[in-house]
């Protein structure tokens, strides 16, 4: 089966939970501060960040942020929800 990515526009809604840590809000901090959107739109809020734009360049920064929230080492979550209705 073959994958073909869309640059149909999209957008993802991301929630990062560090898991069995004190330093909750740290952790998040950290995480977005190493975290670059490239040209997609990106909004952060108290509980999560929303990226905004091709729905594959979407997909390669979810991918990014897994990876880095992988490096900065313990548990995590990273909850996303993803949509192709942009209006």
């Amino acid at each position: 089966m073959s994958r073909t990515m869309s640059t149909r526009p999209g957008r993802c809604l991301i929630a990062y939970h560090p898991l069995k840590v004190s330093n909750y809000g740290q952790k998040v901090e950290e995480l977005l501060n190493q975290f670059h959107p490239g040209e997609l739109a990106m909004d952060t809020g108290s509980m999560s960040s929303t990226l905004q734009g091709p729905s594959d360049e979407i997909w390669d920064k979810v991918r990014e942020l897994y990876s880095l929230a992988e490096k900065q080492g313990g548990e995590f979550i990273l909850d996303i929800s993803f949509t192709n209705h942009t209006e």
